[in-house]
């Protein structure tokens, strides 16, 4: 049975974060279980086509789990602080997982042009 997944945005620019919220379905009791939000879509140069986030804490089953799939970050050309790579513009498809196994719900996003 998938749960309902909350997003706060169903579209997004190209530079901003996306929040992925969601009722746990289990409890995750120990480092070896996470949950897992991820979104993919367009690839290209110079931009991203998937995100990732997961969850570094224990959660009763039913509690309120938020996830935040931000912009990965690349290398400066220059020292100084890791530089944010865009969404690619498109449409994402997204996914909550337990562990990157089991799906708990599915999520659409569009990055706009």
């Amino acid at each position: 049975e998938q749960r309902r997944i909350e997003t706060s945005a169903r579209t997004i620019g190209p530079h901003q974060s996306l929040l992925v919220t969601f009722r746990a379905p289990l409890a995750i009791r120990d480092g070896r279980s996470f949950y897992r939000a991820e979104a993919n879509g367009p690839h290209a140069a110079g931009c991203a086509g998937r995100a990732l986030a997961a969850t570094d804490r224990n959660y009763a089953r039913g509690d309120v789990v938020r996830l935040r799939l931000r912009l990965p970050s690349a290398l400066p050309a220059r020292p100084g602080r890791p530089e944010r790579i865009p969404w690619c513009r498109g449409s994402f498809r997204g996914r909550v997982s337990l562990g990157g196994r089991r799906t708990v719900g599915t999520f659409a996003l569009t990055v706009r042009r």
